[in-house]
């Protein structure tokens, strides 16, 4: 791997979609559910631009394009990128860029961002640099969108997946930071308590409008949808 290029481990979703998504996992909808449900709280005057932090193949797009002006999808993926530009190639309200989000410069002030299942994946000194960098791009009393992961202990737990396999290889933080840093067929997973996503957003100047869970919870240990606004 060439030092500096990142490449999403689990190409195409295939681990995801293989192995990762199943039966126990569907819960009705409730991701769909809860992101317009949050977009309706959204006064529309503040629906202008929005940026997907993370856009990998743009999942999340269509469930953004009938309601924002603008979109800004941003991934540090080149090939995953690309994927997404070519489905999307007619929109006319997309512009999409290859930048982390950590490296990403913007001079116009966003009104809402969404970030799915990105902060999770990131060295655990990255995740309130990107909370903080997105309440420097938003407008005063913009909004955020955070789909990521749950965890049901006491303390944040980390691990790693072989995207080939599918085999869950707990580590301690130290290791999970190295493997962040390795970017190899591991991908490095962070699952979150509700108390720690709760101060990681304080101290970045958010106030949570609602936190749920989704993803198959209680069933298996689930994902967190946070909706907030930068106070």
């Amino acid at each position: 791997m060439e030092r500096g290029v990142y490449k999403y481990p689990d190409i195409d979703d295939r681990n995801f979609y293989g192995n990762i998504k199943n039966t126990d996992w569907e819960d009705g909808g409730l991701e769909d559910k809860y992101i317009y449900e949050a977009i309706q709280y959204i006064p529309k005057e503040q629906r202008k631009t929005i940026l997907d932090a993370g856009c990998g193949l743009g999942k999340q797009i269509p469930k953004l394009i009938s309601y924002f002006e603008k979109i800004i999808a941003i991934d540090p993926d080149k090939e995953r990128l690309k994927k997404a530009e070519e489905i999307f190639n007619r929109a006319k309200n997309i512009e999409f860029s290859c930048a982390s989000i950590q490296e990403f410069v913007r001079k116009e002030i966003l009104d809402c961002i969404l970030c799915s299942q990105i902060i999770q994946h990131v060295h655990t000194k990255d995740v309130q640099v990107i909370l903080d960098k997105f309440k420097s791009l938003l407008k005063k009393s913009g909004y955020l969108i955070i789909l990521t992961t749950n965890c049901l202990d006491e303390k944040d737990v980390f691990l790693k997946v072989n995207c080939e396999t599918n085999e869950h290889i707990p580590l301690t933080e130290e290791a999970y930071n190295g493997c962040v840093e390795i970017n190899d067929i591991h991908l490095p997973t962070r699952l979150f308590t509700e108390i720690t996503l709760k101060r990681l957003l304080n101290d970045a100047g958010f106030e949570i409008l609602f936190l749920r869970k989704f993803n198959g919870y209680p069933k298996i240990k689930g994902d967190n949808f946070i909706f907030a606004r930068s106070k």
